[in-house]
């Protein structure tokens, strides 16, 4: 299954390029859940092709000059210092997280690329809710129970996969995603996707499909479980915030307002599973994460500025070393792998992509921004990349870009009658 589906995209990559590189970008967390012996995930393949062919068709000057190239640098040099033995795999990780959203800018060039790309996505997001409310009416998931039972083709699989758990009162659902975490990743950046194309006037939605998802994700981010999602998602809603949007969305706030009254039981619950979480035999307590963060500190000033190397960390986990756990959130991994330099080089990522964004003037996608950085510090958010963060801001980017460009040459003609 897993080589037929690399062959299918490998095809669609030479018949159509732009539309492959859409197509991966929308479904890449579910790629990457994929996996070879050899090769890694299909999203690694995939992607490295991907880079490979636009180098070849194009001017490779255009990924180096784009601003968010800046973002790769200081990784790049990091993983080549934290490397003790030469390691093609972690190379070209770094080099995929960086510039295959570089190659997604330079994709979607037309209306016609953002409806693709809409189409894409609201697929997944059908399919991710259905299955999702499937999940939950059965309290069983069949397809994870089977990667379960094959887990030497897909990555990052938990014994939540067979094991029904429950928070709040839910069975946490994670869909056909990794875990539940990837599912709210999905969840929450595409509902501010739509929330964005809503807030556009900009009809490549039906309005009806539309309201829907934005009321259906967020439910479905709290079928997940998972409290650093939630954080994440109310930092993402925050965009909301303003008089002019109230003005523009009375029935949105009216029906979220219905919704927060039905479900307010479920939130003192979580606020304080969040706040008290000492209290609580729910995820991880602040206890296990201090102790997390003094082991990991402890094994930084081993070698404070390069780290013990790369893959170090999963070697203490192997060991079941007291204390260390799942090593909650993405900074900890950095700091015991790759030092001081490697926190100091993934940072830089956000502050160059913060400042790419004040310079375009998309103060929204700040919101993006913070609430990915919140949710991969709080929890590692397990088979999901650290820049997806560059997926959903890059295609808002063009999204902006080609909705100027079409109201400045169609006026008037500008909102086209939906196909979705």
């Amino acid at each position: 299954m897993n080589y037929i589906i690399l062959a299918v995209l490998l095809i669609f990559l030479i018949v159509d390029y732009r539309k492959a590189i859409i197509f991966i970008s929308v479904f890449a967390i579910n790629l990457g859940f994929f996996k070879f012996p050899i090769l890694g995930s299909i999203w690694d393949f995939i992607a490295f092709i991907a880079i490979v062919l636009f180098i070849i068709q194009n001017d490779g000057i255009k990924i180096i000059s784009h601003p968010l190239f800046k973002c790769m640098i200081l990784p790049f040099l990091s993983v080549c210092i934290s490397m003790h033995a030469f390691s093609f795999i972690h190379l070209t990780e770094v080099i995929i997280q960086y510039i295959f959203p570089i190659i997604l800018f330079y994709s979607i060039k037309t209306e016609k690329d953002i409806r693709f790309y809409v189409k894409c996505m609201i697929a997944l997001l059908i399919m991710s809710i259905l299955y999702c409310f499937y999940e939950e009416y059965t309290q069983t998931n069949p397809i994870m129970e089977w990667c379960y039972q094959h887990q030497e083709r897909f990555k990052w699989m938990t014994h939540r996969s067979i094991n029904v758990q429950e928070r709040f009162g839910f069975k946490r659902s994670q869909s056909f995603y990794a875990g539940e975490a990837a599912f709210a990743s999905v969840c929450i950046y595409y509902w501010f996707i739509i929330l964005m194309i809503k807030k556009s006037n900009w009809r490549v939605i039906k309005k009806p499909l539309q309201f829907s998802l934005l009321i259906i994700l967020p439910f479905c981010v709290l079928l997940t479980g998972t409290r650093s999602a939630y954080i994440a998602f109310i930092i993402v809603a925050m965009s909301l915030l303003s008089w002019n949007t109230f003005k523009n969305n009375k029935l949105l706030y009216i029906t979220f307002a219905c919704v927060i009254v039905l479900l307010i039981p479920y939130f003192n619950i979580i606020y304080d599973s969040i706040i008290n979480s000492n209290n609580y035999e729910i995820g991880s307590s602040a206890e296990m994460r201090e102790g997390q963060w003094d082991i990991a500190k402890s094994y930084m000033t081993k070698n404070l500025w390069f780290g013990n190397g790369l893959g170090y960390h999963a070697e203490l986990l192997k060991s079941n070393v007291p204390g260390i756990y799942g090593l909650e959130g993405m900074w900890l991994p950095i700091m015991i792998n790759r030092g001081l330099f490697g926190v100091i080089s993934v940072a830089a990522g956000y502050i160059i992509t913060l400042i790419y964004l004040i310079k375009e003037k998309q103060y929204s996608l700040i919101w993006v921004l913070v609430s990915f950085l919140t949710f991969k510090t709080i929890t590692t958010v397990a088979g999901v990349g650290q820049t997806y963060y560059l997926f959903i801001i890059v295609f808002l980017i063009r999204f902006y870009d080609i909705r100027e460009n079409s109201r400045k040459i169609q006026g008037s003609n500008f909102y086209c009658n939906t196909n979705i």
